[in-house]
């Protein structure tokens, strides 16, 4: 049996009077590719040299590698001489390093990027024609103040300023256009438009008449009844601020709708119009 095997990729055992044929392991040639040699090195910065944590260190080719612990240092089996290791980290350059021979302490540096970032600009609008941006207001004011905001100025449907002004608690509109504060004339409140003061339409008085601004133009209106250093000082009632809406970034379309019902005018009712109308059922003016 040996003289047959000779020379053959084969063996044989001898199992209770039977021939049991195996095949013989082959012995590589270069048994370098399977021996595993261990490198063991550090990463760091290659301006400050501070040490770098959780690089990616990988084998060039291949899907083994490893990552730098928190003091940079790492550890990595690598299985033949010479090989390329690939190191990668956010915020610096990748370097491809070759690996000759197998040293202890091997220290790699890695370059920051060059990369100039341009200034970056956020703007922001804040929202004043709420409820809540004028009830957050009144709370962080170091003055007694109340203001009515463009969500209520709609819901109540007021077209001019003063009938906006009529819900401000404290403000009495006197003929449909001036405002007195606090229960004093209104010769003492100044009028102010986006911080500008505004000066009275009237020759013969010196108040403002406010219902020349339509309430729709209006973001909110702010009513200060105390005097502060930064205020004129003959506003002994107070002032009140009108405040514009910003310029729309887009072009826009705005319809504001009012009507009314009177049972007893018109179809079904007493009469068919108001008094010393053209309007009346048939046209003609109704004189009684």
């Amino acid at each position: 049996m040996n003289i047959c095997f000779a020379g053959q990729p084969f063996g044989y055992v001898v199992k209770n009077k039977l021939v049991v044929v195996t095949a013989l392991r082959t012995v590589l040639e270069e048994p370098a590719d399977v021996l595993q040699q261990r490198l063991v090195g550090r990463v760091i910065d290659q301006q400050t040299k501070r040490t770098l944590a959780s690089v990616s260190i990988r084998v060039k080719g291949t899907s083994g590698g490893t990552n730098s612990d928190t003091n940079g240092n790492f550890s990595l089996s690598i299985s033949k001489i010479p090989t390329v290791l690939v190191l990668s980290y956010l915020g610096y350059q990748t370097k491809e390093i070759e690996i000759n021979d197998v040293k202890e302490n091997l220290v790699i540096g890695l370059s920051p990027l060059a990369t100039a970032l341009e200034e970056v600009t956020v703007q922001a609008r804040r929202k004043m024609n709420t409820e809540t941006a004028v009830l957050e207001e009144r709370k962080r004011a170091s003055i007694v103040q109340d203001a009515i905001s463009a969500e209520l100025i709609e819901r109540t449907a007021s077209i001019t300023t003063t009938q906006a002004l009529q819900r401000v608690t404290g403000v009495t509109v006197t003929d449909d256009k001036y405002v007195a504060v606090r229960g004093l004339g209104d010769r003492s409140v100044i009028g102010q438009l986006n911080g500008v003061r505004l000066a009275s339409s009237d020759p013969d008085r010196s108040a403002i008449p406010l219902d020349l601004v339509p309430a729709s133009l209006l973001d909110n209106i702010t009513v200060y009844k105390t005097v502060t250093p930064d205020k004129p000082a003959d506003a002994a009632s107070g002032i009140v601020e009108l405040k514009t809406k910003s310029v729309p970034e887009k072009m826009t379309f705005e319809l504001i709708a009012q009507t009314g019902l009177n049972s007893k005018i018109g179809l079904g009712g007493n009469y068919n119009s108001f008094w010393n109308s053209e309007m009346g059922l048939l046209g003609t003016r109704i004189n009684k």
